[in-house]
């Protein structure tokens, strides 16, 4: 379920042609869109740590929460308006915390993970497991000083547990292993 989000930045310029602009001629204003696609699973994994969502699985949180886009700052400033709904800043550095937050729904919602196509338990068991604990487990992005795809490939270590090998000979076969993985966490 890919969503985009744009924002607009106007920028000032010179003169066209370089020279300095003169009293009576206005600055050129020129205007960029710039978008930034996201999704349902970047909001998940840059949902912040409020108590709200911070412990929330993939499931629950597209069941529950949505993005919406911030309105601009009010012309009036001694209006109170009464909020009508839970809002909750994403994480500090998400590319979208400063035109979006986190609304939480009134109603339930039904999820629609696009792309991902659950294989029954006795085709894959491995791939099953690996879908089961993507949507039950409350991965996170770290916030540190590591670069952005640094942090989001350490987001999903809990996944990625070591198979633990046997006393008595090799390690236990793949499939019996992934079939018994998701009970044992």
């Amino acid at each position: 379920m890919k969503e985009m989000a744009t924002t607009t930045t106007e920028i000032e310029t010179v003169h066209p042609n370089g020279q300095d602009v003169d009293g009576e001629e206005e600055p050129k204003i020129h205007t960029s869109r710039v978008s930034v696609t996201t999704g349902t699973v970047e909001d998940w994994l840059w949902r912040g740590n409020n108590a709200l969502v911070k412990n929330m699985s993939l499931q629950i949180y597209s069941m529950w929460v949505y993005r919406v886009e911030r309105r601009p700052p009010s012309k009036d400033e001694d209006a109170y308006s009464r909020p009508r709904h839970a809002e909750i800043d994403f994480s500090s550095d998400y590319k979208l915390t400063s035109s979006h937050f986190q609304r939480i729904s009134s109603e339930l919602r039904v999820p629609m993970f696009q792309g991902y196509i659950m294989p029954p338990s006795h085709r894959d068991r491995e791939s099953a497991c690996l879908y089961k604990q993507l949507l039950t487990r409350p991965l996170a992005v770290p916030i540190d000083e590591r670069p952005e795809d640094i942090r989001l490939v350490a987001s999903f270590a809990p996944l990625c547990g070591q198979q633990e090998a046997t006393v008595d000979g090799p390690s236990v076969p793949k499939d019996k292993w992934a079939a018994e993985a998701f009970h044992k966490s």
